[in-house]
């Protein structure tokens, strides 16, 4: 029995070793995704959180999981909380930011955007709105990380969406993209 025992080992060591790995892979995506908010929210001097109807806290920047079943937004969730991951290592959410006709009207509705982080050697790459053909980098091969990319990438395609029409008619059905919108 004994040496089922250590043969065993080995198998729950090296699986040990292996979770280790994701998880920290995970948490370092994580921690990007978390920046790469508070970069946007910083950008656009805003505080942390606004105050809705009843006097809660609510945040600017807002994260959701992102249904990779059916390509479609998920429920609301902390920074850490994300864990849509594919094979590939790649983390899939979407960032939301609060708006209103003013910064102090409310209610706000949230305009959420989803993005995927792809790593590579030298940090990550970030994908906006399901454009795979456009990847952002947000670190180079010294290892110093920069959103200011990102951030105005970000910001164009809410400007677009917002100075565009609210219904299109010259549109199929199904061409508006299920990987930005309003909630």
């Amino acid at each position: 029995m004994q040496t089922t025992e250590k043969a065993a080992r080995k198998y729950f060591n090296l699986y040990r070793k292996h979770k280790e790995a994701s998880n920290n892979h995970y948490a370092q995506l994580q921690q990007i995704a978390a920046q790469f908010g508070e970069e946007v929210r910083n950008h656009l001097e805003l505080p942390e959180h606004y105050r809705d109807f009843n006097g809660r806290a609510q945040p600017w920047m807002r994260f959701y999981q992102w249904n990779a079943l059916n390509n479609t937004l998920g429920a609301p969730v902390a920074a850490t909380e994300l864990d849509v991951v594919e094979p590939t290592g790649t983390l899939r959410f979407a960032l939301g930011l609060a708006l209103s006709i003013d910064e102090d009207a409310v209610p706000k509705t949230y305009f959420y955007m989803q993005c995927a982080l792809l790593p590579h050697a030298e940090g990550a790459r970030l994908i906006l709105g399901g454009d795979d053909s456009n990847p952002i980098e947000l670190a180079n091969a010294d290892r110093v990380w920069d959103y200011a990319a990102a951030v105005s990438a970000f910001l164009l395609v809410i400007e677009k969406a917002l100075e565009s029409p609210p219904f299109d008619p010259s549109k199929q059905s199904g061409e508006t993209s299920r990987h930005i919108g309003f909630i």
